[in-house]
This record gives C-alpha cells, structure tokens and sequence, in this order.
C-alpha cells in the first residue's frame, strides 16, 4: 500500500487495537498518499474516512460515512465530520461507527 507513514501507522494500531481482521481497508483515494478508509467487513457504505494532513501531527481529520438513503444521488451519506482529533478520538470514532470492540 503506497500510503503517508503517519497513515500506515494509523492503521497498524487500529489493527493491533481491534484485531487484524476487525475491519477492511478501503482506499478510494489512491492518489492522496494521506488519506484512507476503515469499513465494516460486510458494507463497505459504512466507512470512516481519516486523513493525517492536517496542522498538527498526531492528529487527524476524521469523516464517518453510511450507504446512501434509497433515491439520493449522492455516492454515500456524511453522519459526522471531525476536524482535529487525535489517535485515542479516531479510535473510538472507528469503533463506534464500525460496532467495533477490542479484542480480549
């Protein structure tokens, strides 16, 4: 994955936090080195977007995505934006949106 350290590091301690197989990775943005998306194993609609391009490091932009409502033209449904969150933040942010838990 040709992805920012910052990011792959991100998605290490995801993983390491929940397990290696508690979410997939979803790049629909291969062309910002800063940027990837966690979802659920079996709906991909039900994504967080995180980037580390932001001010500080350490911190994260963070954007929680569900599948569209039925009859909108939009690709997918923004339920929440997070401008400058850090790691302990997005982590429950993915945890929450996803219906994840950490493994024993």
């Amino acid at each position: 994955m040709n992805k920012d350290p910052s990011v792959l590091e991100a998605l290490a301690e995801l993983r390491r936090r929940f397990g290696d197989d508690a979410f997939d990775v979803v790049d629909h943005w291969d062309a910002d080195l800063m940027a990837i998306g966690v979802a659920t194993r079996t709906e991909h609609g039900q994504l967080v977007y995180f980037s580390t391009a932001t001010d500080h490091s350490g911190r994260f932009y963070v954007e929680l995505e569900e599948p569209p409502v039925s009859g909108d033209d939009f690709p997918y449904k923004s339920t929440g934006v997070f401008d400058d969150v850090d790691f302990n933040e997005l982590a429950t942010l993915v945890a929450q949106h996803l219906r994840l838990s950490a493994p024993p």
